[in-house]
């Protein structure tokens, strides 16, 4: 008579019932993750969105655009706006800069709920006309994208205090940031965006369609 037959069988069980409900519990994981992963996926398409930031209100402006036109924040009451700085002097970060506001514009301008604001901080030289010329080397759209002209204190306050962005003088140069700023259709700042940077615009560009398209986010 085998005396081990008895211990060797209830191992054997109890190996097959490990391995089963190790097998179990694998395939459970494995199910979960991929429910989550599904529901993460949703999110970048239609679902829910992580809200974005708020900054507080935006500034008041006034100033006239490349047509003559007055122009004040009234003007993008109710719509999803991105403000920025530039000057058509500027051989640096500017030209990258109109290209990619250019760009916002082609995604998103033909939405009647947005607008593009960008200030020139050289009033002295870049009145409405040479705004005008400047603008029609990047097909800018009037009154989607204005290209704005205020005093020069103006818009350095606009800049530094208003939108709480860097602008400074030297000599013959002006400094001024390269952010791109997001505006929702309250007038609430909700996100600040390199201009220059690939990425940035596209998650700008992004963000931008989330609030047109989802009014209150």
């Amino acid at each position: 008579m085998n005396t081990n037959s008895a211990p060797d069988a209830l191992a054997k069980r109890l190996l097959v019932v490990f391995v089963t409900l190790a097998l179990a519990f694998g395939i459970a994981a494995l199910l979960y993750l991929r429910s989550k992963s599904g529901e993460a996926a949703a999110a970048g398409f239609g679902g829910e969105l992580q809200p974005l930031d708020n900054y507080g209100a935006a500034p008041k402006f006034e100033g006239v655009d490349q047509s003559g036109t007055a122009t004040t924040q009234r003007d993008y009451q109710g719509k999803v706006w991105i403000a920025g700085f530039f000057f058509s002097r500027c051989a640096g970060v500017c030209p990258k800069l109109m290209q990619n506001w250019r760009y916002l514009q082609e995604q998103l301008g033909d939405s009647t709920d947005f607008g593009i604001a960008s200030f020139t901080v050289d009033p002295g030289h870049d009145t409405p006309k040479v705004l005008a010329d400047f603008g029609s080397k990047y097909s800018v759209r009037h009154p989607v994208w204005r290209l704005i002209h205020m005093d020069r204190a103006d818009v350095v306050a606009l800049s530094r205090n208003g939108f709480r962005l860097g602008t400074s003088e030297v000599p013959e140069e002006f400094v001024h940031s390269d952010r791109f700023v997001l505006i929702d259709r309250e007038n609430k700042i909700r996100g600040y965006y390199r201009g220059t940077d690939k990425d940035d615009i596209a998650r700008l560009a992004t963000d931008a369609k989330t609030l047109i398209e989802t009014p209150g986010r």
